[in-house]
Protein backbone atom coordinates (compact mmCIF):
# COMPACT_ATOMS: atom_id res chain seq x y z
CA UNK A 1 0.00 0.00 0.00
CA UNK A 2 1.35 3.57 -1.17
CA UNK A 3 1.04 6.14 1.54
CA UNK A 4 1.70 9.82 -0.13
CA UNK A 5 3.38 12.44 2.07
CA UNK A 6 2.93 15.86 0.41
CA UNK A 7 0.59 17.29 -1.42
CA UNK A 8 1.03 16.52 -4.95
CA UNK A 9 0.54 12.92 -6.48
CA UNK A 10 4.34 12.91 -7.81
CA UNK A 11 5.92 9.42 -8.10
CA UNK A 12 8.65 10.20 -5.72
CA UNK A 13 6.02 11.20 -2.70
CA UNK A 14 4.47 7.17 -3.63
CA UNK A 15 6.11 5.87 -0.85
CA UNK A 16 5.44 2.24 0.13
CA UNK A 17 5.58 0.47 3.24
CA UNK A 18 8.65 -2.17 3.55
CA UNK A 19 7.50 -5.21 5.02
CA UNK A 20 9.85 -7.34 7.60
CA UNK A 21 9.31 -10.81 6.66
CA UNK A 22 11.95 -12.32 9.38
CA UNK A 23 9.66 -11.56 12.62
CA UNK A 24 7.00 -13.72 13.91
CA UNK A 25 3.63 -13.65 13.13
CA UNK A 26 2.20 -13.07 16.46
CA UNK A 27 2.91 -10.03 19.07
CA UNK A 28 1.58 -8.90 22.46
CA UNK A 29 2.06 -5.04 21.36
CA UNK A 30 2.71 -2.72 18.93
CA UNK A 31 3.48 0.74 18.44
CA UNK A 32 4.26 3.57 15.70
CA UNK A 33 7.14 5.84 15.83
CA UNK A 34 7.99 8.33 13.53
CA UNK A 35 11.27 11.18 13.32
CA UNK A 36 10.83 14.22 11.86
CA UNK A 37 13.66 17.68 11.15
CA UNK A 38 10.58 20.01 10.77
CA UNK A 39 13.02 22.72 9.73
CA UNK A 40 13.04 25.61 12.08
CA UNK A 41 11.48 28.67 10.81
CA UNK A 42 14.32 30.80 11.96
CA UNK A 43 17.10 28.53 10.30
CA UNK A 44 14.58 29.35 6.92
CA UNK A 45 15.86 33.03 7.56
CA UNK A 46 19.43 32.34 8.96
CA UNK A 47 20.15 29.80 6.37
CA UNK A 48 18.22 31.19 3.78
CA UNK A 49 20.84 30.87 0.69
CA UNK A 50 20.18 27.20 1.28
CA UNK A 51 17.07 27.04 -0.02
CA UNK A 52 16.85 29.62 -2.62
CA UNK A 53 14.94 27.26 -5.25
CA UNK A 54 12.11 27.56 -2.29
CA UNK A 55 12.35 31.31 -3.17
CA UNK A 56 12.43 31.13 -6.96
CA UNK A 57 9.92 28.53 -6.32
CA UNK A 58 7.57 31.05 -4.51
CA UNK A 59 7.49 33.86 -6.82
CA UNK A 60 6.65 30.98 -9.76
CA UNK A 61 3.90 30.73 -7.40
CA UNK A 62 2.70 34.46 -6.90
CA UNK A 63 1.14 34.90 -10.08
CA UNK A 64 -0.93 31.89 -9.39
CA UNK A 65 -2.00 32.85 -5.53
CA UNK A 66 -2.93 36.11 -6.98
CA UNK A 67 -5.36 34.09 -9.40
CA UNK A 68 -6.89 32.61 -6.34
CA UNK A 69 -5.60 29.02 -6.85
CA UNK A 70 -4.73 27.14 -4.22
CA UNK A 71 -1.11 26.55 -3.38
CA UNK A 72 1.01 25.91 -0.13
CA UNK A 73 4.26 28.43 -0.29
CA UNK A 74 7.46 26.48 0.15
CA UNK A 75 8.33 29.19 3.13
CA UNK A 76 5.63 30.56 4.49
CA UNK A 77 5.57 29.51 7.92
CA UNK A 78 2.13 29.28 8.37
CA UNK A 79 1.49 27.16 5.45
CA UNK A 80 4.17 25.49 6.26
CA UNK A 81 3.05 24.83 9.77
CA UNK A 82 -0.85 23.76 8.58
CA UNK A 83 1.24 21.46 6.47
CA UNK A 84 3.39 19.64 9.13
CA UNK A 85 0.35 19.89 11.47
CA UNK A 86 -2.02 17.52 8.73
CA UNK A 87 1.27 14.98 7.81
CA UNK A 88 1.55 14.75 11.68
CA UNK A 89 -1.82 13.63 11.93
CA UNK A 90 -2.39 11.82 8.95
CA UNK A 91 0.44 9.60 9.92
CA UNK A 92 -1.10 8.57 12.95
CA UNK A 93 1.89 7.86 15.04
CA UNK A 94 1.97 7.21 18.91
CA UNK A 95 5.29 8.36 18.92
CA UNK A 96 6.82 11.15 17.57
CA UNK A 97 10.27 12.69 17.68
CA UNK A 98 10.98 16.21 15.99
CA UNK A 99 13.85 18.09 15.59
CA UNK A 100 14.13 21.65 14.86
CA UNK A 101 11.12 22.74 16.59
CA UNK A 102 11.45 26.76 17.28
CA UNK A 103 10.37 27.28 21.27
CA UNK A 104 7.72 30.34 20.00
CA UNK A 105 6.30 27.24 17.97
CA UNK A 106 6.00 24.38 20.32
CA UNK A 107 4.74 26.52 22.90
CA UNK A 108 1.69 28.00 20.96
CA UNK A 109 1.12 25.69 18.34
CA UNK A 110 2.47 21.96 18.05
CA UNK A 111 1.84 21.97 22.13
CA UNK A 112 -1.57 22.71 21.94
CA UNK A 113 -2.71 21.06 18.80
CA UNK A 114 -1.22 18.10 19.18
CA UNK A 115 -2.57 17.92 23.19
CA UNK A 116 -6.05 18.16 21.82
CA UNK A 117 -5.50 15.25 19.52
CA UNK A 118 -4.39 13.03 22.66
CA UNK A 119 -0.56 13.60 22.86
CA UNK A 120 1.87 14.74 26.05
CA UNK A 121 5.08 15.57 25.22
CA UNK A 122 8.70 17.17 26.37
CA UNK A 123 10.57 20.16 24.82
CA UNK A 124 13.96 20.84 25.40
CA UNK A 125 15.32 24.28 23.41
CA UNK A 126 19.10 24.92 22.95
CA UNK A 127 20.59 27.43 25.58
CA UNK A 128 22.08 30.10 23.37
CA UNK A 129 19.60 33.09 22.78
CA UNK A 130 20.55 32.74 18.98
CA UNK A 131 19.56 29.56 18.62
CA UNK A 132 15.63 29.60 18.58
CA UNK A 133 14.68 25.92 18.30
CA UNK A 134 15.27 22.58 19.86
CA UNK A 135 13.77 18.44 20.11
CA UNK A 136 10.48 17.42 21.38
CA UNK A 137 9.23 13.91 22.07
CA UNK A 138 4.93 13.84 21.78
CA UNK A 139 3.53 10.41 23.33
CA UNK A 140 -0.22 9.19 23.01
CA UNK A 141 -1.84 9.72 26.37
CA UNK A 142 -3.78 6.87 25.74
CA UNK A 143 -1.16 4.27 25.40
CA UNK A 144 1.71 5.41 27.28
CA UNK A 145 2.56 7.02 30.47
CA UNK A 146 5.82 9.09 31.14
CA UNK A 147 8.00 7.12 33.54
CA UNK A 148 11.09 9.21 33.58
CA UNK A 149 13.12 11.41 31.79
CA UNK A 150 16.64 12.80 30.51
CA UNK A 151 17.28 16.62 28.87
CA UNK A 152 20.38 16.51 27.48
CA UNK A 153 22.24 20.06 27.08
CA UNK A 154 25.23 18.36 24.96
CA UNK A 155 27.27 21.84 25.66
CA UNK A 156 26.97 21.19 29.40
CA UNK A 157 27.87 17.47 29.69
CA UNK A 158 31.03 18.15 26.58
CA UNK A 159 34.26 20.23 26.62
CA UNK A 160 32.46 21.73 23.68
CA UNK A 161 30.57 25.16 23.02
CA UNK A 162 28.46 23.04 20.24
CA UNK A 163 24.98 23.70 21.29
CA UNK A 164 22.76 20.52 20.44
CA UNK A 165 20.44 18.93 22.36
CA UNK A 166 18.72 15.35 23.16
CA UNK A 167 15.93 14.22 24.96
CA UNK A 168 15.75 10.36 26.76
CA UNK A 169 12.33 9.16 27.65
CA UNK A 170 10.76 6.00 29.56
CA UNK A 171 7.04 5.08 29.28
CA UNK A 172 5.02 2.68 29.77
CA UNK A 173 2.24 0.83 28.36
CA UNK A 174 -1.23 1.98 29.86
CA UNK A 175 -2.31 -2.07 29.22
CA UNK A 176 -0.77 -4.34 31.77
CA UNK A 177 0.64 -7.49 30.27
CA UNK A 178 -1.62 -10.55 31.32
CA UNK A 179 1.44 -12.70 31.38
CA UNK A 180 3.30 -11.15 33.96
CA UNK A 181 1.06 -8.77 35.24
CA UNK A 182 3.31 -5.29 34.79
CA UNK A 183 3.00 -2.85 32.39
CA UNK A 184 5.70 -3.01 29.79
CA UNK A 185 8.51 -0.02 29.58
CA UNK A 186 11.05 0.84 26.73
CA UNK A 187 12.84 4.29 26.02
CA UNK A 188 12.92 6.57 23.61
CA UNK A 189 15.79 9.15 22.52
CA UNK A 190 15.16 11.83 20.37
CA UNK A 191 18.65 13.85 19.23
CA UNK A 192 19.74 16.44 16.93
CA UNK A 193 23.62 16.18 16.46
CA UNK A 194 25.84 18.92 15.05
CA UNK A 195 26.03 19.80 11.23
CA UNK A 196 29.88 20.72 10.62
CA UNK A 197 31.11 17.98 8.95
CA UNK A 198 34.47 19.22 9.98
CA UNK A 199 34.25 18.31 14.07
CA UNK A 200 33.21 14.14 13.77
CA UNK A 201 34.34 13.97 17.14
CA UNK A 202 32.20 16.30 18.59
CA UNK A 203 29.50 14.63 17.01
CA UNK A 204 31.03 11.50 18.35
CA UNK A 205 30.97 12.81 21.62
CA UNK A 206 27.46 14.37 21.70
CA UNK A 207 26.56 10.36 20.96
CA UNK A 208 28.21 9.23 23.52
CA UNK A 209 26.81 12.04 26.03
CA UNK A 210 23.07 10.29 24.78
CA UNK A 211 24.02 7.14 24.74
CA UNK A 212 25.12 7.17 28.77
CA UNK A 213 21.91 8.73 29.44
CA UNK A 214 19.97 5.58 27.67
CA UNK A 215 22.29 3.31 29.83
CA UNK A 216 21.47 5.34 33.17
CA UNK A 217 17.74 4.89 32.74
CA UNK A 218 17.62 1.30 30.95
CA UNK A 219 19.88 0.27 34.25
CA UNK A 220 17.37 2.04 36.81
CA UNK A 221 14.26 0.64 35.74
CA UNK A 222 15.71 -2.92 34.71
CA UNK A 223 16.60 -3.48 38.09
CA UNK A 224 12.96 -1.89 39.06
CA UNK A 225 10.76 -3.84 37.12
CA UNK A 226 12.81 -6.91 36.06
CA UNK A 227 12.41 -7.45 32.63
CA UNK A 228 14.80 -5.57 29.65
CA UNK A 229 14.25 -2.54 28.72
CA UNK A 230 13.84 -2.15 24.58
CA UNK A 231 15.07 1.11 23.34
CA UNK A 232 14.49 3.41 19.95
CA UNK A 233 16.88 5.66 18.92
CA UNK A 234 15.66 8.64 16.65
CA UNK A 235 16.76 11.65 15.13
CA UNK A 236 18.87 13.70 12.76
CA UNK A 237 22.94 12.45 12.94
CA UNK A 238 24.06 14.20 10.39
CA UNK A 239 25.92 11.77 9.18
CA UNK A 240 25.70 9.01 5.99
CA UNK A 241 25.52 5.22 6.45
CA UNK A 242 29.11 3.28 6.83
CA UNK A 243 30.80 6.22 8.26
CA UNK A 244 32.63 5.77 11.59
CA UNK A 245 29.93 6.90 13.85
CA UNK A 246 26.89 5.05 12.32
CA UNK A 247 28.85 2.01 12.30
CA UNK A 248 30.05 3.29 16.32
CA UNK A 249 25.94 3.01 17.02
CA UNK A 250 25.98 -0.53 15.33
CA UNK A 251 28.54 -2.17 16.56
CA UNK A 252 29.34 -0.40 19.80
CA UNK A 253 32.90 -0.54 19.87
CA UNK A 254 35.46 2.18 17.95
CA UNK A 255 39.06 2.13 17.86
CA UNK A 256 41.03 4.57 16.58
CA UNK A 257 43.91 7.01 17.03
CA UNK A 258 41.34 10.08 17.38
CA UNK A 259 39.58 8.03 20.45
CA UNK A 260 42.23 10.03 23.17
CA UNK A 261 40.96 13.49 21.65
CA UNK A 262 37.40 12.00 21.86
CA UNK A 263 37.67 10.55 25.44
CA UNK A 264 38.83 14.16 26.42
CA UNK A 265 35.97 15.96 25.07
CA UNK A 266 33.68 13.71 27.45
CA UNK A 267 36.13 12.74 30.32
CA UNK A 268 38.42 15.06 33.34
CA UNK A 269 40.93 12.30 33.25
CA UNK A 270 44.24 12.59 31.11
CA UNK A 271 45.37 9.56 29.30
CA UNK A 272 48.86 8.18 28.96
CA UNK A 273 50.88 9.90 25.62
CA UNK A 274 50.66 7.37 22.63
CA UNK A 275 47.95 5.16 24.29
CA UNK A 276 44.88 4.57 21.99
CA UNK A 277 42.04 3.80 23.94
CA UNK A 278 39.02 1.57 22.67
CA UNK A 279 35.70 3.22 22.90
CA UNK A 280 32.44 1.61 23.93
CA UNK A 281 28.70 2.23 24.33
CA UNK A 282 26.45 -1.19 26.05
CA UNK A 283 23.57 -0.96 23.39
CA UNK A 284 22.84 -4.02 20.25
CA UNK A 285 21.22 -1.19 17.72
CA UNK A 286 20.33 -1.75 14.51
CA UNK A 287 19.76 0.76 12.00
CA UNK A 288 15.90 -0.04 10.68
CA UNK A 289 16.67 1.78 7.13
CA UNK A 290 18.95 -1.39 6.44
CA UNK A 291 20.19 -2.32 3.59
CA UNK A 292 19.90 1.38 2.86
CA UNK A 293 19.01 0.69 -1.17
CA UNK A 294 16.04 0.24 -2.38
CA UNK A 295 15.24 -1.24 -5.90
CA UNK A 296 15.47 1.92 -7.90
CA UNK A 297 18.54 3.30 -6.10
CA UNK A 298 19.42 4.55 -2.52
CA UNK A 299 17.29 6.08 0.09
CA UNK A 300 18.02 9.71 1.07
CA UNK A 301 16.39 11.83 4.09
CA UNK A 302 17.10 15.10 3.50
CA UNK A 303 18.08 16.99 -0.39
CA UNK A 304 19.13 20.83 -0.22
CA UNK A 305 21.60 22.33 -3.26
CA UNK A 306 21.11 19.35 -5.38
CA UNK A 307 22.97 17.40 -2.94
CA UNK A 308 20.60 14.42 -0.99
CA UNK A 309 21.92 12.07 1.59
CA UNK A 310 20.53 9.57 4.14
CA UNK A 311 21.15 11.68 7.98
CA UNK A 312 17.94 10.98 9.60
CA UNK A 313 17.54 7.21 11.44
CA UNK A 314 15.65 5.00 13.50
CA UNK A 315 17.76 2.62 15.71
CA UNK A 316 16.44 -0.21 17.47
CA UNK A 317 17.69 -2.78 20.21
CA UNK A 318 18.72 -2.59 23.58
CA UNK A 319 21.60 -3.70 26.00
CA UNK A 320 23.70 -6.14 25.10
CA UNK A 321 24.48 -7.86 29.12
CA UNK A 322 20.74 -7.09 30.82
CA UNK A 323 20.79 -9.32 33.59
CA UNK A 324 16.85 -9.74 33.85
CA UNK A 325 14.60 -12.57 34.34
CA UNK A 326 11.83 -11.80 32.29
CA UNK A 327 12.52 -10.39 28.36
CA UNK A 328 10.74 -8.26 26.23
CA UNK A 329 11.41 -8.36 22.34
CA UNK A 330 10.56 -5.34 20.44
CA UNK A 331 11.46 -5.05 16.38
CA UNK A 332 10.53 -3.11 13.58
CA UNK A 333 7.61 -4.73 11.40
CA UNK A 334 7.47 -2.03 8.54
CA UNK A 335 8.68 1.04 7.39
CA UNK A 336 7.07 3.68 5.21
CA UNK A 337 10.41 3.66 2.60
CA UNK A 338 11.94 7.02 2.21
CA UNK A 339 11.93 8.20 -1.37
CA UNK A 340 14.75 6.82 -3.33
CA UNK A 341 15.20 9.92 -5.71
CA UNK A 342 15.94 13.68 -4.89
CA UNK A 343 14.68 16.70 -5.62
CA UNK A 344 15.20 19.81 -3.82
CA UNK A 345 12.56 20.61 -0.65
CA UNK A 346 11.17 21.85 1.11
CA UNK A 347 8.99 22.67 -1.70
CA UNK A 348 5.57 22.23 -2.91
CA UNK A 349 5.92 18.85 -2.39
CA UNK A 350 7.53 18.61 0.85
CA UNK A 351 6.87 21.76 3.76
CA UNK A 352 10.69 20.79 5.40
CA UNK A 353 13.92 19.78 3.99
CA UNK A 354 14.01 16.62 5.22
CA UNK A 355 11.38 13.67 5.23
CA UNK A 356 9.87 11.98 8.02
CA UNK A 357 10.59 8.78 9.04
CA UNK A 358 7.99 6.16 9.88
CA UNK A 359 8.50 2.66 11.50
CA UNK A 360 5.80 0.15 13.39
CA UNK A 361 7.24 -1.98 16.01
CA UNK A 362 6.23 -4.67 17.65
CA UNK A 363 6.83 -6.63 21.03
CA UNK A 364 6.77 -9.47 22.80
CA UNK A 365 7.02 -11.61 25.53
CA UNK A 366 9.70 -14.14 25.67
CA UNK A 367 8.25 -17.32 28.03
Amino acid sequence: MALRIGRRDTPEMQRVWKVNDNIPASFNFSFRVLSYNLLSHHNTIKHGYLYKHSLQELLSLFHCYLSSQSHRFPLDWKSRSAWLLDDLKSLDNDVLCLQELDHSHFASLFSPRLSKLGYDSLYLKKLDDKNKDGCAVFWKRSLFTLVDHTLLHYKLHTKTDKDNVGIVVVLKFNQKSKRFGINPHFCIANTHLMFNKRQPLVRFSQFMCIADAMKSLVEKYEALIGHNIPVVLCGDFNINPNTPLHNFISNGIHTHEDNQQLISLTQQSKLPPNYIPTVYHPFELSCVHNPYKSLRGGYYSTSFVEKAELVDYIFVGGKWDSEVQRRVTLEWNRFLEPPDSGFLVPGRDIPSDHVPLVVDFEGSWLP
